[in-house]
């Protein structure tokens, strides 16, 4: 897996088989910091490859243009170059602080989510602020997003409807 740039990158990589018949089994992996991949213990098919950006809490696809592969018999999904390509991706900033406006002087993590019309995830991703109560959430898609604190000992109201690309956001951080 690499960059639009080229550059290898550890990130999410899925499989899921496409065949309207017999079993159905996918597989996923985080790739090395070299970018490589292997996925095994599939069955004979054929599969979608997906690539997204790698975070501990989870992952995000984001590859518009999937991969096709077809495994015979004892095969793994092994040398393909998937792109993941993040540069028409935008990002949310702001500040986490308390309710005296300073920040809080350790990192919290905040997420930042989409929902379709039936309140369903969409899209999730996480980051953490910094010491100074700065954040930046990157690699979003273009769309509004819900942003809040989730942290082990903080929490904060979330600020719905804010757009990729906000750079003022303010979150109040209070004890859970």
């Amino acid at each position: 897996v690499v960059d639009h740039a080229g550059k290898p990158i550890r990130a999410y990589v899925g499989a899921e088989n496409m065949d309207t018949e017999g079993p159905r089994v996918n597989a996923s992996q985080v790739s090395d910091s070299e970018g490589y991949f292997v996925l095994t213990g599939l069955v004979p098919g054929t599969y979608q490859l997906s690539v997204g950006q790698y975070a501990p809490s989870g992952y995000n696809r984001l590859t518009s243009d999937a991969v096709t592969v077809t495994l015979q018999e004892g095969r793994n999904v092994t040398g393909q170059r998937l792109i993941l390509d993040e540069s028409d991706r935008r990002s949310i900033a702001g500040f986490v602080m308390d309710d005296q406006g300073k920040a809080l002087g350790h990192r919290v993590r905040v997420i930042a989510f989409s929902t379709d019309e039936d309140g369903q995830f969409v899209f999730d991703t996480a980051g953490f602020s910094n010491t100074d109560g700065s954040f930046e959430i990157t690699a979003l898609p273009e769309g509004n997003y819900t942003v809040r604190v989730n942290d082990t000992t903080v929490t904060s109201d979330p600020v719905r409807n804010v757009p990729a690309g906000s750079t003022d956001i303010r979150l109040i951080a209070k004890p859970i």
